[in-house]
């Protein structure tokens, strides 16, 4: 038999502060075992609630994460959203989502099984943000804002993704995704080719 579940407190009936629990339960939970083994009985039993409780607030597991995902979202969008150039951006998600290692997962679960995500005003935010600046007299001309916020995003999130996987050591796996931010900045910054040596480079 698996191992006991830590269960909260019993607290007197509020909806809003018993959705907040299930919420967090939940995000727990895909943080220790990944969103993929989520389970209805066991965000139950950790957020303290029964499981009629949990399905009056949330009718499906997928609306359940879809709901995780979409409070996660929110988070994020404090950080795409600061009044910050992109690099900066690159450098604040990159140790976000170190002290956070359930969003990559939960933002590539959403992904790859089509998780319904009530908040999409963050990437809508996120990517005016990035127009803004390709768009900018800093800028060479040409910038596909989109494809580039599309880009930054993907190389954060399949990064941590893959560093949190790969890397044990957690001062290692800091260190790493800090190479890894100066490299993705300094592309982002200079780009790989010198001016000119573009054609050349696919000759070879």
């Amino acid at each position: 038999m698996g191992e006991a579940l830590p269960a909260r407190a019993r607290r007197p009936r509020d909806p809003a502060a018993t959705r907040s629990a299930i919420l967090e339960a939940a995000r727990e939970l895909a943080a220790e075992r990944g969103p993929e083994s989520l389970t209805m009985s066991d965000v139950a039993h950790r957020a303290g609630v029964n499981r009629v409780t949990l399905y009056q607030h949330f009718r499906t597991r997928q609306d359940l994460l879809g709901a995780v995902i979409s409070r996660v979202s929110d988070e994020v969008t404090k950080l795409l959203t600061t009044a910050a150039p992109p690099g900066k951006r690159i450098d604040f998600m990159l140790e976000y989502m170190l002290d956070n290692p359930e969003v990559g997962r939960l933002w590539l679960y959403g992904i790859l099984s089509e998780v319904p995500v009530a908040n999409r005003d963050g990437w809508e935010r996120y990517l005016a943000g990035i127009e803004r600046f390709a768009a900018s007299d800093t800028t060479v001309d040409g910038i596909d804002g989109e494809m580039l916020a599309h880009v930054l995003q993907c190389a954060v999130l399949l990064w941590s993704v893959r560093a949190q996987s790969r890397i044990q050591d957690p001062d290692e796996c800091r260190k790493e995704t800090r190479r890894f931010g100066r490299e993705l900045n300094r592309l982002l910054r200079h780009g790989a080719l010198r001016p000119g040596d573009d054609e050349k480079g696919e000759e070879r």
